[in-house]
């Protein structure tokens, strides 16, 4: 599950674009298991999706199903609901909040 308190969405994206331009292996993200770059792929394609259905008009539970779906690979037997509620709190209070993006989302000093 990608934490959003303290990191920018699209700060996010654009790491995760950066990592993938990086020849590698395995990648030993800072939480997680190790992944495969196939493995890589396949997390960064269900938050693409997120993201990219939190910025549409779909519902909040269309958004967490399409995390949930996208990323069942990595989502421990168990932690299902869990993630869920994570999902729709991040969906709601820092993805579709501007107020949250304004605190989130500044510009990088020089």
């Amino acid at each position: 599950m990608p934490f959003f308190d303290t990191g920018c969405p699209d700060g996010w994206r654009a790491a995760l674009g950066e990592i993938a331009a990086t020849p590698f292996e395995r990648l030993v993200p800072g939480h997680g298991d190790t992944m495969t770059r196939e493995q890589f792929t396949a997390w960064r394609a269900a938050f693409d999706a997120w993201l990219d259905c939190a910025a549409s008009p779909a519902d909040v539970a269309t958004c967490v199903a399409t995390w949930r779906t996208g990323a069942a690979a990595f989502i421990a037997p168990g932690d299902e609901a869990r993630i869920d509620e994570y999902a729709a709190y991040y969906t709601t209070e820092i993805l579709r909040s501007p107020d949250a993006r304004d605190r989130f989302c500044r510009p990088l000093a020089p």
